[in-house]
């Protein structure tokens, strides 16, 4: 069985002129990444909570969970 397409040519557009393609994303898969980036984040905090001494300060622990959260964001949203 073979199937055949035919291509409908627009007369009125040069054939010259870009044909440009745009891709819209729905709200549904930005949700999808949030929901990935927050599991994965709070699994590194918990991760953190184990591993590190009790006996720190609170900021020495505070500041640690913070620049992990930049790591981990910097990996998620701006590393292509």
């Amino acid at each position: 069985m073979v199937h055949r397409t035919s291509l409908i040519v627009n007369t009125h557009m040069p054939i010259n002129d870009a044909i440009s393609v745009q891709v819209t994303r729905s709200s549904e898969s930005w949700q999808f990444f949030a929901f990935i980036f927050a599991a994965v984040y709070s699994l590194t905090i918990n991760i953190q909570d184990e591993l590190l001494p009790k006996k720190w300060s609170s900021w020495v622990r505070i500041s640690i969970k913070f620049c992990v959260f930049l790591v981990v964001a910097y990996l998620f949203l701006l590393n292509h």
